[in-house]
């Protein structure tokens, strides 16, 4: 979506040439070189040679004498540098065991809105009417650890023999809307195929080989036949175990396996109650074994956890930079992040969420720095957010479409998460659907003449999803890599590819003032 003022400055101002816009980076050793500012309407006739080389040395002297004098009015998006220590200085801040995992509704979780919301205001942001300082407060139910999860091998008389570690060998795969809590002690029963299902002994904890657990049109079938209403003659087993080979397939300690229904139009809803759901436990490959060697041998399994749903005050951080042509009322770019994160471990360890999200909010922090330090301002308003919840089932962004700053109407959302993956991989455009809107094209066009590899996709799992389905033009950029400490206490910074942040950077900067 281009502007039809910015159009015009884009013709009248640049004479409707290419013009070279220089991006440093403040490391020597990540320089990113020069690159072009596309322009449209280009004009190639011969009748305009000298026209054009007249206007070419023009703009250059202009734009040259405009930089040596940090003039304010310049028409012209102007040269910036993108900061990747300031970048990597966020990720390092924000993946700190300070913020201890960065859980909604937590201490450490209001730390990081405390932090992002004095970023907003040493950025010169505006606060939008009815906020304070920056916070748009919201209560929503949260998937609380209360104690570490346990996976045993227990004797015939409840001694144990073999106890495994929580996070490094197995995890519990549950969603955030499910009451998990409790004991279970029962034989383990090997699932070999999707017919075993109805079969299954009572009681019984179940063991998923990797074939079965890998398989996403098998794993729904075991959780259509979990979740069916008649619970006498389903789900009749009271634990399952899935094997996970973590080295090619990352690991998920919060998979989201079982989704309860739930009001999305109501923040107070009473949560979720206690359900009979079996325990679902994901483990890694040499831990599968040895449930089968001690299941060959007679011996039980034991799983306990305690993961209750309960409702907690978090908050969103909202902040305008306001246009120099057109209101936020009329139209407005929004520029976002989930800030939180999964959490505390309970035994010691926490997740520090490098890639998940903390890069996504350093690259919308520098973004917002790099627009608020140009010489000019876009020709739309850019509304930056920063959303709580979105490890919750999205209840940040979902509460922000219902309850909206400004008119979405008219407004364009970017959502930055998990960017900077270690993994090599294009960068994913994705849309909430496989239609494809005008600003991912845009989006996709303008990274291939700015030199980042991308792709178009499709994702619903992230906080563009609810703006899409309110008929709001969403884009989701995201990296087709994770790397296998994803959600895991190894997310670590070093992890962190900061060119591919730095790209995210340069495209919505140079996007916002280009549309």
């Amino acid at each position: 979506m281009i502007h039809p003022e910015m159009a015009c400055r884009n013709q009248a101002c640049f004479g409707r040439m290419p013009f070279q816009v220089h991006v440093a980076l403040s490391q020597a050793d990540h320089e990113l070189g020069e690159w072009t500012m596309p322009t449209r309407n280009r004009v190639t006739r011969p009748r305009d040679a000298v026209v054009l080389a007249i206007a070419a040395m023009t703009c250059i002297w202009w734009i040259a004498a405009a930089q040596r004098a940090n003039a304010a009015d310049s028409p012209f998006a102007p040269a910036f540098e993108v900061d990747a220590a300031s970048i990597m200085s966020t990720i390092r801040e924000l993946a700190s065991p300070r913020y201890d995992g960065r859980l909604a509704g937590t201490d450490g979780n209001w730390a990081v809105v405390a932090y992002v919301a004095g970023k907003f205001k040493e950025l010169g942001l505006e606060s939008p009417d009815g906020l304070v300082g920056y916070l748009q407060h919201y209560t929503q139910p949260n998937r609380i650890i209360h104690s570490a999860p346990t996976l045993e091998i227990v004797d015939e008389g409840g001694e144990t023999v073999s106890q495994f570690a929580y996070v490094t060998q197995f995890t519990v795969r549950t969603c955030p809307g499910s009451t998990i809590r409790g004991s279970v002690t029962a034989p383990g029963v090997v699932l070999h195929s999707i017919g075993q299902l109805d079969s299954v002994e009572k009681g019984a904890v179940v063991l998923v080989p990797e074939h079965i657990a890998q398989s996403m049109a098998d794993m729904w079938m075991v959780m259509a036949w979990l979740s069916s209403p008649d619970r006498e003659t389903s789900g009749s087993f009271s634990g399952l175990v899935l094997e996970t080979d973590i080295s090619s397939s990352g690991y998920f300690p919060v998979q989201l396996s079982i989704w309860d229904e739930a009001d999305e139009t109501d923040d107070t809803a009473d949560a979720a109650s206690e359900q009979a759901w079996p325990m679902i436990f994901s483990c890694d490959v040499p831990t599968f074994a040895q449930l089968l060697l001690a299941r060959n041998e007679g011996m039980l399994v034991r799983l306990s956890a305690d993961f209750t749903v309960e409702y907690v005050g978090a908050a969103n951080v909202v902040g305008l930079l306001r246009a120099s042509t057109v209101a936020p009322e009329d139209a407005h770019t929004i520029v976002a992040a989930h800030l939180d994160h999964v959490g505390s471990n309970m035994n010691g360890t926490y997740n520090p969420g490098a890639l998940d999200n903390a890069s996504g909010v350093a690259a919308m922090l520098e973004t917002a720095r790099v627009l608020t330090s140009g010489v000019e301002l876009p020709p739309r308003s850019v509304v930056f957010i920063a959303f709580n919840g979105e490890e919750q089932e999205m209840q940040g962004s979902a509460h922000y479409v219902r309850n909206p700053c400004y008119p979405l109407d008219g407004a364009g959302m970017i959502n930055i998460d998990c960017v900077g993956a270690s993994e090599p991989g294009p960068l994913m455009i994705n849309e909430y659907s496989a239609i494809m809107t005008r600003m991912a094209h845009d989006l996709h066009t303008l990274s291939g003449e700015l030199g980042i590899e991308a792709e178009m996709g499709s994702s619903s799992v992230s906080d563009h999803a609810y703006f899409a389905l309110a008929g709001i033009e969403a884009v989701d950029l995201t990296d087709s890599g994770f790397h296998s400490v994803y959600h895991g206490p190894f997310d670590t910074p070093d992890l962190i590819n900061i060119e591919r942040v730095v790209e995210v950077v340069r495209l919505i900067a140079i996007y916002a003032y280009v549309h």
